[in-house]
């Protein structure tokens, strides 16, 4: 990136915390740069700026989701495919939930339901899957929707499928 006097620029970077409560520092942000100091590679003057990372706190997310899928499945035998919703908050939640179409399986199960997630507890959510066809399968994705933060999620994550 080349810039031009009176020019900014933005990065965005990811931090990853491993558990919630206050974090002091997370660390030092080092930016390697050059300095145009003529028209030839070698006047450009490299620089290294080092920035501290200011602290946060870092708070648990007022909801959370886990998938429960299986690796392994025989055809035309069922198996069970859910979910656990977790409130951490002191106010019910609701959470909308969808089963995508999947043309591998057929299921048992109410396709698409609002979940009330009592505060601090948990709710759980299972369907019954029949694989219909042999080899890897990737398991039929689940919608959830929180109107309440604004917020949707797929689960699971890509790649995860089941052999049957």
């Amino acid at each position: 990136v080349l810039l031009a006097p009176g020019d900014e620029f933005v990065g965005l970077q990811r931090a990853v915390v491993a558990q919630a409560g206050p974090v002091e520092s997370l660390g030092t942000l080092t930016v390697k740069w050059r300095v145009a100091a003529g028209t030839g590679e070698a006047t450009h003057i490299p620089c290294d700026s080092h920035f501290p990372v200011a602290g946060c706190h870092v708070l648990v997310p007022p909801l959370q989701a886990e998938c429960s899928p299986v690796t392994a499945a025989t055809v035309g035998e069922p198996f069970d495919y859910g979910i656990t919703l977790r409130n951490n908050t002191a106010a019910l939640q609701e959470v909308q939930v969808q089963l995508a179409d999947d043309p591998g399986f057929v299921f048992a199960g109410r396709r698409r339901d609002t979940v009330q997630v009592l505060p601090h507890d948990r709710a759980a959510l299972t369907w019954s899957l029949v694989p219909v066809l042999p080899g890897q399968l990737k398991l039929p994705a689940i919608i959830l929707t929180a109107e309440k933060f604004g917020a949707r999620a797929l689960l699971p994550q890509a790649g995860c499928g089941v052999f049957a």
